[in-house]
């Protein structure tokens, strides 16, 4: 298990940075990258979207894992909740994979560094901010396949009808907790390497052309 660093922090190294401009702002190349690879707005077939829904079951799971076992006990607490990886097996299940079918799917092996909240908190700004953008996506599996969450696409309901106060809590944990200048360069790392990570598996784990 990943050891959760305590935050130590002198007055002088406070930094009155924005963390959430920032973070939007040193992963926005690889963001845009992720999006690229992946083309969730271009799903319009039924074996496209289960491709889809197995690439991310190989990540998911793996990285809120990492991401629970780096946090301190009060951010697990606040934060364990939003964890959707469950969403995905559910939502393979619903359409028609079994419990071993599920196993079976090829799983990520190159991680992200996450060894601290910090690191913690930089890695759950993109799933957090997957959870965002999810709503889009649902509209588009709804117009597209006619999926909603109860029919197999719950993952990319994002947290419901508390997706934006949800979001608006977790930019309020991310100035709360990262306080410093070193905190905050070591959750845009960890960012970034979460971005760079996820595109690296979808490349192998989703068939292109």
């Amino acid at each position: 298990m990943i050891a959760a660093a305590p935050f130590t922090t002198t007055p002088e190294a406070l930094a009155p940075c924005n963390l959430p401009e920032r973070l939007k702002r040193e992963t926005a190349a690889d963001h845009a990258e992720v999006e690229d690879t992946v083309q969730l707005m271009g799903i319009d077939t039924m074996a496209r979207y289960l491709a889809v829904l197995a690439a991310f079951q190989g990540f998911w799971p793996g990285i809120e894992a990492r991401i629970d076992q780096a946090l301190t006990a009060a951010l697990r607490a606040e934060l364990a909740p939003r964890w959707r990886a469950p969403r995905l097996s559910d939502d393979l299940s619903r359409l028609g994979l079994s419990s071993a079918d599920i196993r079976a799917l090829p799983v990520c092996t190159d991680w992200p560094r996450i060894d601290g909240p910090a690191a913690a908190l930089g890695a759950l700004y993109v799933t957090e901010g997957s959870a965002l953008g999810a709503r889009h996506i649902s509209r588009h599996l709804n117009e597209q396949l006619g999926m909603d969450a109860a029919s197999g696409a719950s993952f990319f309901a994002g947290h419901g009808d508390r997706t934006g106060s949800l979001w608006l809590r977790f930019k309020a944990l991310l100035s709360e907790h990262l306080p410093s200048e070193a905190e905050q360069d070591r959750a845009v790392l960890a960012a970034t390497q979460t971005f760079s990570a996820l595109n690296r598996w979808f490349k192998i784990a989703l068939p292109h052309g």
